[in-house]
Formats: C-alpha cells, sequence, structure tokens
C-alpha cells in the first residue's frame, strides 16, 4: 500500500499526524469544532456520518480524509476555503464520530456513503472533490460514477493506483510489512473489544500513544474514544485489506474519462530513504522515481485539463507542512470551473 512506503503507518495512521522537521506547528487554529461531532446524518442501514460544513457558495469543497487521518488534519484549509464558498469536509465510516460500515470498506463502499451523506445533508453539487493520499481514489471514483457533480479535482500526494505492485515487484518485503500492518490493527481491535484500551498502558502503547500537547484536552478525549471502538479498527483493517486488490478493480472498471474537468495532483518528494529497510540501491530509487512520474501522468491525463504539480519541502501531509499550496490549488481549480483555462502550477 502507497501509504506503507511513506513509513506513515504508526507515526500517522496509528498515532497523531505530527509536523514535519522544521516546520511551524500547524496546531494554532480553533480545535474546538473537532472535539465533538458536527452533524451527524444518516447514510442507511440505521447508521450515521458525521460532517461538518462552513462557507456558502457554489461549487461546493469536499475535503476527504487520508487513511487513519483525523478530521483536524482539515484545520488549517477549511477556514481559509469557507471565505469564499461552501466547504465540508466529513469522516466516513469508523472514523472519528461516524458510525462503522459494513465490510468490506473498499473504496466503492465509501464513495456510496459519501454520495448518500451528501444528499442526506442537503447539500447540493457541484462538488470539488479534494482527496488526500488513500482518498485520491474516493474523489476519482466519484467523479466516475457521479460526472454530472464533479466541477474539479485536487489530489493531495494521492495514492496511485497499482502502484504497489511496482513496489512488490523490486521488493518482496514489501509486501509482508504490509501483512504484517493489518495484523497490528487486528492487535488493536482485539485490545478495543477486551476493553484495554480505556487507558495507556505499556501493552497498548502502538494502539493507544501518548497524549500529544498540541492538541486541547477535548479532541484528545474524543480521539481516545475512537480508539476505543472495535469499529474504528476493523473498518481500518478493511480499508488496508481492499486498497491494493478490489478498489484498483473498482477503479478500472470507471469511465476514466473526465473530459475537461480541471484536475491538479499535488504531489510530494520521492523520499529515498523511505526504501533503506530494503536496501534500495540508487539505480532502484531512480527506476522508482521514473515510475511514480509514469504513474502520475496517467492519473492526471484522465483529464484534458489535469496538471501534476511537485511540492518541495513537505511530507505526505502537504496540507499541514504546505497550507497554502493546497489552498492556491483548490482556489485554482474553483477559479477553472468558470473558465476554459488550463490549470498552472505556478505559485504553488
Amino acid at each position: 500500500m502507497y501509504f506503507r512506503v511513506r513509513n506513515l503507518i504508526l507515526s500517522l495512521a496509528l498515532l497523531w499526524i505530527a509536523a514535519s522537521p522544521g516546520q511551524p506547528n500547524p496546531f494554532g487554529f480553533n480545535q474546538e469544532p473537532y472535539s465533538h461531532a458536527q452533524r451527524l446524518v444518516s447514510v442507511g442501514s440505521g447508521r450515521r456520518l458525521n460532517i461538518y460544513c462552513t462557507g456558502k457558495g457554489s461549487p461546493t469543497v469536499i475535503l476527504d480524509l487520508g487513511f487513519g487521518a483525523p478530521l483536524i488534519s482539515w484545520g488549517l484549509v477549511q477556514p481559509e476555503i469557507a471565505e469564499n464558498t461552501r466547504v465540508c469536509s466529513y469522516e466516513r465510516a469508523g472514523y472519528g464520530f461516524s458510525d462503522p460500515g459494513p465490510l468490506p470498506r473498499s473504496t466503492r463502499a465509501i464513495v456510496d456513503d459519501l454520495h448518500a451523506l451528501l444528499t442526506n445533508a442537503g447539500e447540493r453539487p457541484p462538488y470539488v472533490m479534494v482527496g488526500h493520499s488513500m482518498a485520491g481514489l474516493d474523489a476519482l471514483l466519484y467523479a466516475d460514477l457521479y460526472p454530472s457533480e464533479v466541477s474539479g479535482i485536487v489530489l493531495i500526494d494521492p495514492l496511485l493506483p497499482g502502484w504497489d505492485e511496482v513496489v512488490e515487484r523490486m521488493f518482496p518485503q514489501f509486501r509482508l510489512d504490509g501483512d504484517r500492518f493489518i495484523r497490528s490493527l487486528a492487535m488493536c481491535q482485539n485490545l478495543a473489544e477486551k476493553g484495554e484500551l480505556r487507558t495507556r498502558s505499556s501493552t497498548n502503547k502502538d494502539c493507544l500513544p501518548p497524549q500529544d500537547p498540541r492538541f486541547t484536552a477535548e479532541v484528545q478525549r474524543a480521539r481516545d474514544a475512537t480508539k476505543q471502538r472495535p469499529g474504528y479498527w476493523s473498518d481500518l483493517q478493511s480499508e488496508a485489506s481492499n486498497e491494493d486488490s478490489a478498489d484498483v478493480l473498482e477503479l478500472n472498471s470507471g469511465r476514466r474519462d473526465f473530459g475537461s474537468t480541471p484536475l491538479i495532483l499535488l504531489s510530494a518528494p520521492l523520499n529515498a530513504s523511505t526504501y533503506e529497510a530494503y536496501r534500495a540501491t540508487a539505480t532502484q530509487i531512480a527506476t522508482l522515481a521514473s515510475e511514480r512520474t509514469t504513474f502520475r501522468q496517467q492519473v492526471v491525463d484522465l483529464s484534458q485539463r489535469g496538471i501534476v504539480c511537485d511540492v518541495g519541502d513537505t511530507g505526505h501531509f502537504i496540507q499541514l507542512d504546505r497550507p497554502g499550496i493546497v489552498l492556491h490549488a483548490i482556489r485554482q481549480v474553483l477559479h477553472l470551473t468558470r473558465s476554459s483555462a488550463r490549470p498552472s502550477c505556478s505559485g504553488l
């Protein structure tokens, strides 16, 4: 899985999001909205998902979380976008204040939930879909299934469909590490079922890490409560298991043609140190970089107005490390929904 090779599994997906070294503290914004559910909306079968919408105007920007990330990871982006148009972030099944979903949690299941959520919440298209990491798959499939509802797409260091196979061919250990990660999620689920994640201990530190002083006590309590629910861990396991099998099949069976819909893909640098555990050679790193360029281009070529923009001095969470660039990309796509101009990386 793409997020595995970025060494984000324990540092981001299971623990708290942290700023990249040398970056400003990303938590200097109002955290109160993230300490409780904003609006719980039915998506059918007795389930409700939490959605947080602010601002007025059209198109509405939809912010979709990466794997395991908390809603607060949009805290530097949503208030700024809300000054110009309507913007909604949400927690998919099992995350935060949202109810767990039926398994498997494939991209299609996630997109079906999102469509039901937006419809039942009374939100109206057109939408600019913004997907970070694995949620890039959500944005692409949503645009496949509901082309009349999507007027623009921004992908933030997205998972690239088929990329895992490239890495696995080069480094067989990659698959074993992924399997080990899924087993660690199962372990956390087991501890949650036994009620052993209510307090911190040396045995559950990988599931319930130490408190982070950058968060308010209210936000910290909300995050701890999420991790005490077995459904959170089972949904994560299913997302991780489906990401490099069912998800890619679902995407490849889609429309795969976004016409003139503006699409900007923001890409973080390829981190060579990520592959040190696999004793990657310089030649292998160069091959990966070349393959990655090809995969990224295949994604943006789905649109007649697609472009890849490389972002320097950032980690995987560009919206925290370089929020100004994410804001610029979203605003540019909003503008392009009303013109025939092509996107540009200038100013990013």
